[in-house]
């Protein structure tokens, strides 16, 4: 095989894993919003989690072989500041963004989650403006305001909850836990200089995963034996192995070979994903406000693409 083919077949590759991530992370909104239906939520979250940490604690072994041999760039910051530095990001997006997102989706539909979470983009170029010394033109502050307008276009919907205003409730927790997010997204760049995304990503889940047990230790003994229930089981195992550990993986390495930019249009199919799924797997019908407001999310999010 020719290097121009090899080329070829590296570049399909790394466009099949970005996209099957995608799609894994988009089934993940309705699947956790069943798990959480069927035991309390902070022991689905507790139980996740853990698997999560060990299917990245394969992927950290996975890398850590891959990359024995190549020579380890010099430090520019003390080890101390560095465990420091990893520790508040962990609780930052494994405390916060987590806990966030998970009362979130229990009192919102799983389309309304993934569609908020979808304006994560913007919100991390506005935070990266303010805190930066990054600038954004024309078209892509274009972009922001149509993708902030149908962000609150999801948020004020309240949907099937009427007038009680409990979805409405859990769109505001999601756009938080949106915030967290993006929030994490600015502080980890200068951070990834120094420790790889797999790693970070181990590291924060193992740092607050305490937290999450804790969290969990009311409903615990009431809930733990029902989790092992066949489809619940399937749920904990799927959102925890495939949305973080073997997506993580995946997706690391499609940006690798094409770059985030080109990586970071395949983040527009997750809306699309997560809401047909949610109809498909569990009843929740698409309405005007979800699809309007998530064309404009993902026109936005593609003209600040374009622009930058």
């Amino acid at each position: 095989m020719n290097k121009t083919a090899q080329n070829s077949s590296s570049r399909f590759w790394a466009d099949f894993n970005l996209f099957s991530v995608a799609v894994l992370w988009g089934i993940n909104a309705p699947v956790m919003k069943y798990g959480i239906t069927q035991i309390d939520p902070f022991v689905f979250n507790a139980l996740r989690l853990t698997v999560s940490a060990v299917a990245l604690y394969g992927c950290l072994l996975l890398e850590n072989r891959r990359n024995r041999d190549k020579p380890k760039a010099p430090g520019t910051i003390s080890h101390r500041h560095l465990v420091w530095w990893v520790i508040g990001f962990g609780f930052l997006s494994g405390a916060v963004y987590q806990i966030t997102f998970l009362t979130g989706i229990f009192r919102t539909t799983a389309g309304n989650t993934a569609l908020i979470m979808s304006s994560c983009p913007m919100w991390t170029a506005g935070l990266a403006v303010l805190t930066t010394n990054e600038r954004l033109s024309r078209a892509a502050w274009l972009g922001l305001t149509v993708t902030l307008v149908g962000t609150m276009l999801v948020i004020s919907q309240k949907g099937e909850f009427g007038a009680s205003g409990v979805n409405l409730a859990g769109n505001l927790i999601v756009l938080g836990a949106a915030l967290a997010w993006a929030t994490s997204s600015v502080v980890s760049k200068p951070l990834l200089n120094h420790i790889s995304a797999i790693r970070l990503a181990f590291f924060s889940i193992i740092v607050t995963l305490p937290l999450h047990w804790l969290l969990a230790t009311p409903n615990l003994q009431s809930d733990f034996i029902r989790s092992f229930e066949p489809l619940t089981i399937g749920a904990i195992l799927f959102s925890g192995v495939f949305s973080t550990g073997v997506a993580y993986a995946m997706w690391n390495y499609g940006v690798q070979k094409l770059g985030a930019p080109h990586a970071s249009i395949y983040q527009n199919v997750i809306p699309l994903v997560a809401v047909v799924s949610a109809w498909w797997m569990i009843g929740e019908t698409p309405l005007m406000f979800q699809i309007w407001g998530g064309a404009l999310i993902i026109g936005g999010l593609v003209l600040m693409r374009r622009s930058r």
